[in-house]
């Protein structure tokens, strides 16, 4: 059966791939760095959850069919980039989409991470349902970011991984409360979105300290 779950984890599949696809081509990468990027920012996090669980192989070994879907879909980012490098006002929008699809796709693979670790009988230890829930939704951005030598944006960027944390939470809370698993999926995961485009939209930011002069 084709639950919510199944499907929301494909859209954050798509999601993930696409956003990490358009990083992998601004980086300069080849058509085989996209693709392999690509996936790695959609299932990055999953392994390191499944490790952690104790979930071996990692599941996404044991589902060929969404390994395709991630390659497939980097594939066609490629190609359209490729396709429609010469326009001018593209960077524009794709900064717009890879912003709208990296905030799906957090706030999916938070929920759907922290819901993995319930199923493994883990719901009594908060601790690890909040490391399932955010590792999930960062890890394979953060790997992407080292890959493509970038400073990984869950520590510069406007509270991303706060954002995941506060999802997180709210889904752990609302299955503590005995509200319907589809419901508080849902609101866990517009929370998260929510939280991330108001924060790029305003430029919210934790605290920082400015690069110390070198004398």
């Amino acid at each position: 059966m084709f639950s919510l779950f199944n499907f929301l984890n494909v859209i954050g599949i798509v999601a993930f791939t696409i956003s990490g696809s358009e990083i992998a081509i601004d980086s300069g990468m080849d058509v085989f760095g996209v693709i392999l990027l690509g996936m790695i920012t959609s299932f990055g996090g999953g392994v390191i959850r499944d490790i952690t669980l104790g979930i071996f192989p990692p599941s996404i070994f044991r589902n060929y069919s969404v390994l395709l879907l991630s390659a497939a879909t980097a594939a066609a980012v490629f190609v359209i980039d490729y396709a429609t490098s010469r326009v001018r006002e593209k960077r524009a929008v794709t900064d717009t989409a890879v912003n709208l699809l990296d905030a799906a796709g957090l706030g999916i693979f938070t929920v759907t991470g922290t819901q993995i670790a319930l199923y493994t009988g883990m719901g009594d230890n908060i601790s690890l349902l909040l490391f399932a829930g955010v590792c999930t939704g960062v890890g394979g951005g953060l790997i992407r970011d080292i890959i493509a030598r970038r400073t990984p944006v869950i520590f510069v960027k406007h509270v991303y991984a706060v954002a995941s944390m506060v999802g997180c939470t709210v889904y752990i809370i609302l299955n503590r409360i005995h509200v319907r698993r589809e419901s508080a999926m849902l609101v866990a995961i517009s929370v998260i979105f929510i939280v991330r485009l108001l924060s790029t939209l305003y430029k919210w930011n934790l605290p920082r300290v400015g690069p110390r002069p070198r004398h």
